[in-house]
């Protein structure tokens, strides 16, 4: 019997910017689906994916620990941190990093929360080491829809409670709108995250115009 070669398509191949990207495309195929009367439960789902997980590998770079919540640390390792030397000296500095390295490397390490990940990406505080670029500001507006979207909707759609629950249409595409545009300053000025997987961030930026086009429509 011939062994039979194995190629790309017997691997799943997942990165947080093919992620981002993936999810994207998935929330413009579900925009389209315009029988479907569920596309936006769905469009408000991928979106917001696709948002956090653009937000992340900006910020991220080589540096994987500046998007980990090190607050939920098990309880050894920081009362392990916590009885370190707090002072700035190389030796009490390289202790504290190696138990954070711990938790790191543990497999068990959490990545900080969406909220968070919103609030440090406009900070500026929070970039790969060897990235200039511009911080990204988003309007009130913007920032307050980019989290509705996911804490008012997205989850209790992940999560459903038994209830009947009534939506208007033009809400979600209204605040969909607002996250598109939070999502074209991210992409837009952290070009970095798609130049570091040999891909092009016009094809994003592109995609998320043509469907702020297809939502100023139903708006």
């Amino acid at each position: 019997m011939t062994e039979r070669v194995r190629g790309d398509d017997d691997y799943l191949e997942l990165d947080t910017i093919t992620v981002a990207i993936d999810s994207l495309e998935k929330a413009e195929a579900f925009l389209d689906r315009t029988d479907d009367k569920f596309r936006w439960k769905w469009v408000v789902s991928t979106l917001t994916s696709s948002m956090y997980h653009f937000v992340i590998a900006a910020m991220v770079g080589v540096n994987y620990s500046v998007v980990v919540d090190f607050e939920r640390m098990p309880r050894k390792l920081k009362k392990a941190l916590k009885a370190l030397p707090s002072d700035l000296s190389t030796p009490s500095y390289l202790a504290r990093r190696a138990v954070r390295d711990k938790y790191l490397h543990s497999g068990k390490a959490k990545l900080i929360s969406y909220k968070e990940a919103m609030k440090r990406i406009q900070s500026g505080r929070y970039k790969p080491y060897n990235v200039i670029s511009d911080s990204v500001k988003f309007s009130q507006q913007e920032y307050a829809d980019i989290l509705s979207l996911r804490v008012h909707f997205r989850d209790p759609f992940e999560h459903y409670k038994p209830m009947t629950w009534y939506i208007e249409n033009r809400l979600l595409c209204q605040k969909a709108i607002n996250l598109l545009e939070g999502m074209k300053k991210v992409v837009g000025v952290n070009s970095h995250m798609f130049t570091l997987h040999s891909l092009n961030s016009v094809d994003t930026l592109d995609r998320i115009d043509r469907m702020l086009a297809k939502m100023a429509e139903l708006a």
